[in-house]
């Protein structure tokens, strides 16, 4: 593992006066009004970042932080509280190592996506998810972007603290996060984590064989049989033939698009649920072996995925009984059910 870049060290001690660019007003504390206005679907977005823990619960993340293309430490992320928390560990194995939680915040009025993040400053700064871009597109990726909500052991917003991240998602296996550190009322500066996911087999081993199963957290009723209950990870793949989405009104979508939400906060309470995402119809085939590969761009009309939910589940029955509420059977779609074995 090669040195830490100077800058990086801004996670913790933010401390280099050449490091910092030229000041910028720093933002307000927002609100929980503010965040339950701002336009992002929390539901949604928790939806693709449970997916940086991969099928099975537990991932490992090669980064780059000096843009040189090679790995200088390893971010790890691992799904706990039967799937309702996200652990995410920066500098995993380092005397750097800090950690931050994610998490769906369910209030009467408003759903929020937080979280903490307790750095090597001292502090827990909390942060709310309060934009983003959380539609496919082949013109920009993905992103999710959290900003400064409040925070304990900081005595004053002039105290070197974490004030925001963004997350890119360039594909299910490479991912920028970028931190943004605030210090004297002076936002800045950034340390990118250029993200790439380790293979199974070479996934640093974070979590106990309970955790990276993923059992559900015994309930007062049954506080056994339920911490003894393997769960397995399953796909739900949803398929449509002719657009059949470009089809329907648009009262028809957002319709839809609740009983999604639903369905998915259902899976979240259930401790079921991993990851999913939309996915657009665009496509690049490619063909043959590495040196005369072929490229084609397709725009498929038959069996066209669409989406895709990655769950768990204690056997295939469960699981088809799960990807029989689906939603995407209400509008024309058809489900398939596979296990996600490697």
């Amino acid at each position: 593992m090669t040195a830490i870049p100077i800058q990086v060290l801004l996670l913790t001690v933010l401390a280099v006066g050449g490091l910092r660019p030229a000041p910028t007003p720093l933002p307000t504390a927002i609100s929980g009004a503010d965040a339950a206005a701002a336009p992002l679907d929390p539901v949604a977005a928790w939806s693709l970042l449970g997916g940086l823990a991969g099928p099975t619960g537990a991932s490992d993340w090669d980064a780059d932080l000096d843009g040189d293309g090679s790995p200088d430490t390893v971010v790890s992320y691992r799904l706990i509280g039967g799937g309702s928390a996200l652990v995410e560990t920066l500098f995993a194995g380092d005397p750097h190592e800090m950690e931050t939680i994610h998490h769906l915040d369910r209030g009467p009025d408003s759903t929020r996506l937080l979280c903490t993040h307790y750095c090597g400053a001292g502090n827990q700064p909390r942060l709310v998810a309060t934009s983003g871009r959380l539609a496919a597109s082949p013109e920009a990726p993905r992103s999710i972007t959290y900003s400064f909500l409040d925070a304990t052991n900081l005595p004053d917003r002039g105290a070197v603290h974490m004030n925001g991240v963004t997350f890119t998602f360039h594909g299910p296996d490479r991912v920028d996060a970028t931190w943004t550190a605030s210090r004297d009322g002076v936002t800045g500066p950034h340390a990118t984590f250029a993200m790439s996911r380790r293979a199974p087999a070479d996934a640093v081993a974070n979590t106990t064989t309970e955790e990276s199963t993923m059992s559900d957290e015994p309930t007062a009723a049954e506080p056994e049989a339920a911490a003894a209950e393997p769960l397995s990870p399953f796909a739900i793949l949803m398929l449509e033939d002719d657009d059949a989405w470009a089809g329907l009104a648009e009262s028809e979508r957002a319709a839809l698009m609740e009983k999604y939400t639903a369905y998915v906060r259902g899976l979240i309470d259930r401790g079921r649920f991993v990851w999913g995402t939309p996915l657009g119809r665009e496509t690049v085939l490619l063909d043959g072996p590495p040196e005369s590969t072929s490229r084609t761009m397709i725009t498929p009309r038959k069996d066209v995925l669409t989406g895709v939910f990655v769950i768990r589940a204690k056997d295939l029955a469960e699981a088809e009984a799960i990807a029989r509420e689906c939603p995407a059977l209400l509008h024309g779609e058809r489900v398939q059910v596979r296990p996600a074995t490697h």
